[in-house]
């Protein structure tokens, strides 16, 4: 009889642990990182842009690296405030993660996108002392259309005609890594395939008669030796966006004499997104952005 209840008390007790939350069993990550939802960063043509942050609730003793988060959607959807698992990541690695707005092609289009990508890393280095930012080192992760923009963010640093005029102009845009996911990298190529409709709506017209635009809105053009480091990652078996175009970037990069590697993912389509090779993504920011 007393083992009997011995026995049930052991699994009462159990039950209990089971039933409790997991905060209470182990620390969610989420726990120990701060949120920061709608901060203003500038202005995109008439309209208000944001931003959301995340990062360690800790006391920091020095300026944490940030990274600029831009979400995928085909140029025309999405959210930067959707809360996904890799912002946590990171932000308990010690990174600043901002994800950030930016118009849409319904609303504006090319190059009213990369403005506002510009326009947030100026943000950020504006204010790098509120958010205990180290300015220096500001690194940018996408994929899809989101990838497509941190390449161009990544290879335009010198170019004026794609800064925009929504604030901070005293501040550079350059930022000092990119991780690209699945990202379109020569749109007169190939903006004409399955993403035509997307492509069309970002750049106003058909590629065959926005040919100047579409070379300005591809990350290919501009690459230089003073592009920073890129990490590349694409599936092997992408129809929305070619592998090739991941090749192409990677040659180009490579004769600049840019730090490049590209990551195939055998059998992956284009919805590769993160949590796709974790380990990579965070040796390459780790190697670049904490040095």
């Amino acid at each position: 009889m007393v083992l009997r209840l011995s026995l049930l008390a052991t699994l009462f007790i159990a039950l209990l642990l089971v039933a409790q939350p997991a905060s209470a069993q182990k620390q969610s990550p989420a726990a120990d990182i701060e949120v920061l939802k709608d901060i203003v960063t500038g202005k995109g043509g008439d309209k208000t842009m944001h931003l959301s942050m995340y990062r360690p609730k800790a006391r920091q003793d020095k300026p944490m690296p940030a990274i600029v988060w831009i979400h995928g959607g085909g140029w025309m959807q999405g959210s930067y405030n959707d809360t996904q698992s890799r912002h946590l990541a990171l932000a308990a690695r010690g990174y600043v993660v901002a994800s950030i707005e930016h118009r849409f092609s319904g609303e504006a289009v090319f190059p009213a996108a990369i403005e506002d990508c510009k326009l947030a890393v100026r943000f950020l280095r504006a204010h790098a002392k509120d958010y205990n930012i180290d300015a220096d080192r500001i690194g940018a992760i996408g994929a899809s259309s989101g990838a497509h923009l941190v390449e161009l963010l990544g290879t335009s640093g010198s170019i004026k005609d794609l800064e925009g005029k929504g604030g901070w102009p005293e501040q550079s845009s350059k930022v000092q890594a990119v991780v690209a996911y699945a990202g379109m990298t020569e749109l007169i190529r190939f903006g004409s395939g399955s993403g035509k409709d997307m492509t069309t709506k970002l750049l106003g017209g058909p590629v065959t008669d926005k040919k100047a635009l579409a070379e300005l809105a591809s990350p290919l053009t501009p690459v230089s030796k003073d592009s920073p480091p890129f990490l590349i990652i694409h599936g092997d078996k992408d129809t929305t966006v070619p592998i090739i175009n991941a090749q192409l970037l990677t040659d180009a990069l490579q004769k600049a004499g840019v730090e490049v590697e590209l990551v195939v993912v055998q059998g992956g389509a284009h919805n590769i997104v993160p949590p796709v090779h974790d380990a990579k993504v965070n040796e390459f920011l780790d190697r670049y952005l904490k040095k």
